[in-house]
Parts: structure tokens; sequence; C-alpha cells
């Protein structure tokens, strides 16, 4: 079969497992990808979404990020965090936002391990495929001794495992 061009892919209909708002952040899958509504709409109704570009999302004044930080977008809250080390970020941010800021600009669904996960992160994954729905798609077999390979969304990251 021959590849068959669809659409550019900045903009995604999804179907709502929940109601939205006008300009919500939904969860598009269980792996961290994220959408913007383009529409308000019921739960099950199908609204068209921007699963690319920069946002301005919410965020707790307190902690300052600076451009090119990992976050993590908290699909129940809209806000915007610093992600925590060992997790796979689903943006980044676009511009500074200082500590008294309660907004940042992000751009969504850049997926990026962060830290170094530890083998006490590792205790619950086989030796095979395992997946965490929430921050990675699978936890292959280490490939190297001491590594671990993480794949997000077809990109393979290798993490060092501290023994």
């Amino acid at each position: 079969m021959a590849i068959e061009f669809v659409q550019p892919g900045k903009i995604m209909d999804v179907k709502l497992s929940a109601a939205a708002e006008y300009h919500a952040v939904v969860a598009i899958d269980d792996d961290g990808m994220v959408g913007i509504t383009r529409a308000a709409g019921a739960e099950n109704d199908v609204v068209a979404c921007d699963v690319e570009g920069v946002f301005r999302f919410g965020k707790n004044s307190g902690s300052a990020i600076t451009a090119g930080t990992p976050v993590t977008i908290d699909v129940s809250t809209g806000k915007a965090a610093a992600t925590s080390s060992g997790y796979v970020s689903n943006g980044i941010c676009f511009a500074s936002a200082a500590s008294a800021d309660t907004v940042v600009e992000v751009k969504i669904n850049v997926f990026i391990p962060v830290g170094t996960i530890t083998a006490a992160d590792l205790s619950s994954y086989s030796t095979t495929t395992q997946a965490d729905a929430k921050y990675v798609s699978a936890v292959e077999a280490g490939s190297a001794a001491g590594k671990i390979k993480v794949t997000k969304n077809s990109v393979a990251t290798e993490f060092s495992v501290p023994t």
C-alpha cells in the first residue's frame, strides 16, 4: 500500500471522556498526549483539538520555570509545572516564568525523559515490556548492563540504573 497524506496533524478530532469548555486541556491518550479544545463539548462529543503549538497554562506561584525546562501539564487542573525527576514531560517551557507569575507558556506534546530512573522505580517492571500509562509507553529489558530503554511515542531513550 502506498503512503497517503491525510492531514498536517496539528489539529485532531477527539471524543471527549467528560464535558469540556472552549480552550480546555484534555487527555488524548493514556501516554500523556494532550490537546486544547477548539470548542466546548459534552461527554462523548467529538471536538477539534490543537495538538501542536504554544499555549499559556496556569502555574502555581512560588516556583520559577525557565525556558527549555520540561513541564508536565495536569489535565485535571489545567496547570503546568516543572517535570519531576524520573518522569517524562508532555511539554516544554517556551518562555521563562518568574516565581510570582501565575501563567507559563508551554509548547505542548514535547516528550522528554527527566532525571535518572532508579532501581526502586523499576521494582514493578518485569524484564519484558511493561506499560505505565501515565509516564512512559514501555520499559524494555536493558540494552546494556546497568541501563534500561524507555520508549515513549516511538522515541527510545536509554537511562542509567543505579545498582
